[in-house]
Formats: C-alpha cells, structure tokens, sequence
C-alpha cells in the first residue's frame, strides 16, 4: 500500500515536456503571465537579419527579410489593424528563428499573410541559444497566410507554451506564401512558473495527504490485530 502511495506522489510531479499551441493572444497571456515583447521599433528600418530586438536575435535562412515600416508601399496599419506596435515590422518572411536572451516558457506572435491558402508550419524548441542544446518540443500548426488586414480586423496570432524551459525557437520555412511579423513575445521562466506550480504543489500536497491517511488507517487496522 505504501508503494502505491509513493507512486501516486511522483506521478503527480514528473513534469510533462508536451507544448501548447495558442492562436489567441488573450489565452496566451491569460497562461504565461507578464510578457516581454520585441517590437522591432528599437531597430533601424531597413535593417536585415540577422538583428536584435529586445535583445532577442532574429534570422531568416532566406534573404530579403527587412525590419520596415511599410510593405509594398502599405505602412503597418495594413497589415495589423490596431493591434500590434506601430511604426515597425518584420517581414516579409517564409519561416524564422529567434534566439531568447534567457530561457523562457512561452513565445508568440502578430502575423499577417502575404500569400494564398492555409499552409501547416513546423515549430521546434531548443534548450539553448542559437538552436543548440536539447530540443526540448516540436510540431505544427495551420497558418492562415490568406489574411490581410486592411487597416481593420485583426491579424492572426500563433503561440506556443512548454513545460520545459527553451532558449530558441525556429519557425519553419512556409510553402504557400510569405508573411508579416509584430509583437513577437516571449515569458520568462520565473513568470510562466508563477502561473504554473501552484496546481502542481497543491497535487502534491492531496497527494501526500491521501498517503498518510491510508498509512494511519494501516496501523489503526495493524493494532486493533493486536488488542
């Protein structure tokens, strides 16, 4: 009996490595906490990758990809409505990667289609910087590059949570067209832990708890045996 309490306990608090895709900015806060975001405003315009913003590295494998405050002569109000930071963006842009200057727990971010159709677009999330270290979670998620704003509505948003600290995210390379990046977020681990272990100790706790009650009632049993 005691061994099956113990079980119980560490089922509980083994972490779970799986990530979360979130196409809702309100969820993606409502789940990582405060946010620091890299709005590509404290860069120059016209700056290509690979560059700093907020102090995370962004670069493209492909070139042409351009910190800019219009695209095809439409300035950003096109592309994101009245979400996003104003005046600057990045794009356009078949996939990305970005280099956290910590680890984090969560990254997300404002896109705008540039393309036609819906296309399935990787993700995968290093331990390290620079996509090194452990890859620490992967998959996909459908991207709508058939939006643009038109200065109203508001642009799509792709976000991704893990249970496990990552230091750097790539996005790969989309097939159906190019599109447009603002408000690229990210949580820090100290932050999405806080929202987080809560739930985890209090598991422990009933765990713990519900040990101890089947180890009393063992030895009230064992000395009434014994009477």
């Amino acid at each position: 009996m005691w061994l099956k309490g113990i079980a119980t306990i560490f089922a509980l608090t083994i972490p779970s490595t799986a990530g979360a895709i979130l196409i809702d900015l309100g969820s993606f806060v409502a789940q990582t906490g405060t946010n620091s975001v890299a709005t590509f405003d404290d860069v120059a315009n016209g700056t290509t990758s690979p560059f700093s913003s907020s102090g995370v590295l962004f670069s493209t494998s492909i070139g042409g990809a351009s910190v800019t405050n219009s695209l095809v002569g439409l300035p950003h109000s096109f592309w994101f409505g009245s979400a996003g930071s104003a005046p600057d963006f990045f794009g356009p842009i078949l996939g990305f990667s970005a280099s956290l200057p910590s680890p984090v727990e969560g990254v997300g971010f404002l896109y705008s289609g540039f393309g036609s159709g819906l296309d399935n677009v990787t993700y995968t999330l290093y331990s390290g910087p620079g996509q090194s270290g452990l890859v620490v979670g992967s998959g996909s998620a459908v991207f709508d590059l058939n939006t643009i704003i038109n200065g109203s509505g508001s642009p799509n948003f792709f976000g991704v949570t893990s249970s496990t600290p990552f230091q750097s995210v790539v996005i790969g390379a989309a097939t159906g067209g190019t599109y447009v990046i603002d408000d690229f977020r990210f949580a820090s681990t100290a932050t999405a832990s806080a929202t987080s272990e809560p739930s985890t100790a209090a598991l422990v706790v009933l765990a713990m708890a519900g040990f101890l009650a089947r180890s009393s009632l063992f030895r009230l049993y064992r000395n009434s045996l014994l009477l």
